[in-house]
């Protein structure tokens, strides 16, 4: 059985071993006394040789990557598993903890890589593509840009790419986020199933917690959207007027109606937010005017 890593923890009272053995009987990881060399806790046991283990940046957990396909962490001191494996398509070449502990990076055969929340086990992104386009080659991936992104190595060249996905949010939250743009949900049937809108408020609200710049917008940006709005809804309330003066229709006057009410919402937002800025307020007194001098249509009219 030959060793296929071992390290010191960063407080320097432990080591981990990591053995493999070239074929596919179960091997394990260990944890060691620095001081006695005795082991600590159990067997850190995968069903098929582990290539690497690390521990957490406090010493005290331990992650390990294994030929079995998965990524366990465990508790050092015992060796008792710690959460549930994270699951990958190929052999698990490296996996290490990001500086806060908050993420784990996983690196499987092809210099692919991938992020994973450390509390939930779920990936944040998607594996990353082969950037060495030969399937086998062994590469080295350390979390950077605050645990968002990765930097891969090759592990023969030493060739190295950053990679920062666009898109880290946990898988959870992004089913959520669709739910609430399309108003479906996929049930166990894969079939949709149309959100009530009590269901979407819910939804709303969750995600709102999150703070995510979706789901805010700065005072510029709402002024500018006012300013926007006011803008559309007076030049179409003067199209209707023209409209309502060749036609008897009610429809016309009702939708002029409509405008304006519209244009003296944005309006009034704009003077509240621009208090001394005089444009705003004659434009809302034009506005004002303008709706209560709009005739009704004759009740007799089709």
């Amino acid at each position: 059985v030959a060793v296929s890593h071992a390290e010191f923890s960063p407080d320097g009272r432990l080591v981990v071993s990591a053995c493999r053995d070239g074929g596919s009987a179960p091997r394990e990881a260990q944890v060691w006394n620095a001081a006695t060399g005795k082991p600590v806790g159990e067997p850190l046991k995968h069903k098929d040789g582990v290539l690497y283990a690390t521990f957490s940046s406090d010493s005290k957990l331990v992650l390990t990557a294994s030929e079995d396909r998965y990524a366990r962490v465990w508790v050092a001191a015992t060796g008792k598993s710690h959460g549930k494996r994270m699951k990958h398509k190929d052999e698990v070449h490296e996996a290490s903890f990001s500086s806060d502990g908050h993420r784990i990076v996983t690196t499987i055969y092809g210099l692919m890589a991938q992020i994973w929340d450390v509390e939930t086990r779920e990936p944040l992104t998607p594996p990353s593509r082969n950037l060495a386009r030969i399937a086998r080659i062994r590469g080295h991936a350390q979390l950077i840009a605050n645990g968002q992104g990765i930097m891969l190595k090759n592990g023969e060249t030493g060739e190295s790419w950053n990679w920062i996905p666009n898109e880290i949010r946990p898988v959870e939250d992004l089913v959520s986020l669709a739910e609430l743009v399309s108003a479906n949900r996929i049930d166990p049937t894969q079939s949709d199933v149309s959100l009530t809108n009590e269901e979407l408020g819910e939804v709303w609200q969750r995600l709102k917690k999150k703070n995510w710049p979706d789901f805010s917008t700065s005072l510029e940006e709402q002024l500018a959207w006012h300013y926007r709005e006011a803008e559309a809804s007076e030049e179409a309330a003067g199209r209707y007027r023209e409209d309502a003066s060749q036609n008897a229709a009610s429809d016309y006057h009702e939708a002029e109606v409509r405008q304006w009410h519209g244009a003296i919402f944005h309006l009034s937002a704009l003077t509240e937010a621009a208090p001394n800025d005089q444009m705003f307020h004659e434009r809302l007194r034009q506005a004002q005017e303008k709706l209560a001098a709009i005739p009704k249509p004759d009740d007799g009219q089709p």
